[in-house]
């Protein structure tokens, strides 16, 4: 109705309501037009909302893959979709990906007004914040991400950038470096960790985001000696046994004394960062049996590694002092404790 008779029973008063004051509090129930959407929804469920009730998640999968489509016309269909099939806690995420990054407008636009009305209340600021991330399928730098995180944390709250930062890594691999360098939200950065693990793998090095240098040729490669300070994963073995870890190009000048926490590593790559020694400690990592350090800071074979009994494959090429690659001279006393190890250099 657009008046006001005895007939109505509820009023939508909207996000701007002009004279609210005019409307008798106690004869109406006032309404926004988002709990006028959820009333609705309770009292006839869409087809979508009824199949997963139901457990039939395949009409779910349809849409994302359509949410998921390289062409905006195929993702307005599964918009389309979703406004008239209605919407599932399972791809509220998706939606939210496409309003904050999607390059065409018009995607964006009608993912924000599913958002407004089926999200939950925590996420509207989010929603409606202006930032956008657009392009990330082209050579966006992590620290842009990174940066942009950072400024919504500020502007809004963590949970939000830290919400942000886990749905752009599920859908380009980009955006994590945000939770990874951060100090707080142990529940958030756990669920990072849980994004980096492959069984007993943890490939921390694509978490956060430097260029990958494997199958470079090393001597068009030139690193900035730029370090770079972190938290060290050791909380994700609360849920998780490692038994290999990528550490490549991760800016590390040393190897952070958390990682005799993984007794299980069996593989450690710490190649292309600014190492110059291995620390006693290391020889705590007792079932070791590969270890990359090409591309490290060494000026001298590092003996320490003799700790490491079980130790078959070990990679020190294209080591030294500015890059400048001399080969390392292996000791008679390392091949004499290690006969069986490979040693490459």
């Amino acid at each position: 109705s657009s008046t006001l008779t005895e007939r109505v029973t509820h009023v939508i008063i909207g996000k701007n309501p002009s004279n609210p004051e005019s409307i008798n509090p106690e004869k109406f129930k006032y309404l926004t037009e988002q709990e006028l959407f959820e009333l609705e929804s309770t009292e006839n469920p869409k087809f979508l909302t009824q199949q997963v009730e139901q457990g039939n998640t395949s009409p779910v999968g349809g849409v994302r893959d359509l949410l998921s489509s390289p062409e905006p016309t195929n993702v307005m269909i599964g918009l389309k979709m979703i406004e008239t099939g209605g919407v599932v806690e399972e791809i509220l995420e998706t939606i939210l990906m496409l309003c904050k990054s999607h390059p065409d407008a018009k995607v964006r636009s009608q993912s924000k007004k599913i958002l407004q009305l089926n999200a939950p209340a925590s996420w509207q600021a989010l929603i409606d914040d202006k930032l956008l991330f657009k392009n990330l399928n082209n050579k966006v730098k992590e620290q842009d991400i990174n940066n942009k995180l950072k400024k919504l944390a500020k502007s809004i709250d963590f949970e939000s950038a830290a919400r942000l930062s886990l749905a752009l890594f599920k859908r380009y691999k980009k955006g994590l470096r945000f939770l990874l360098l951060h100090s707080k939200g142990e529940e958030w950065k756990m669920k990072a960790y849980e994004l980096l693990m492959d069984g007993t793998h943890m490939d921390f090095s694509t978490g956060l985001g430097f260029k990958n240098w494997k199958d470079v040729d090393p001597s068009s490669i030139h690193l900035w000696p730029y370090k770079l300070k972190f938290p060290f994963p050791k909380d994700v073995l609360k849920n998780y046994t490692v038994e290999s870890m990528n550490l490549h190009n991760t800016k590390l000048a040393a190897i952070p004394k958390d990682i005799t926490e993984f007794g299980d590593l069996k593989k450690l790559d710490l190649s292309f960062n600014m190492i110059a020694k291995i620390p006693a400690y290391v020889g705590q990592l007792t079932n070791i049996t590969s270890l990359d350090l090409t591309f490290n800071l060494f000026e001298e074979f590092p003996v320490n590694l003799t700790k490491l009994k079980k130790l078959q494959h070990v990679d020190l090429r294209y080591c030294g002092r500015e890059y400048k690659y001399t080969p390392l001279e292996i000791p008679d006393s390392v091949k004499d404790a290690l006969p069986d190890c490979e040693i490459l250099i």
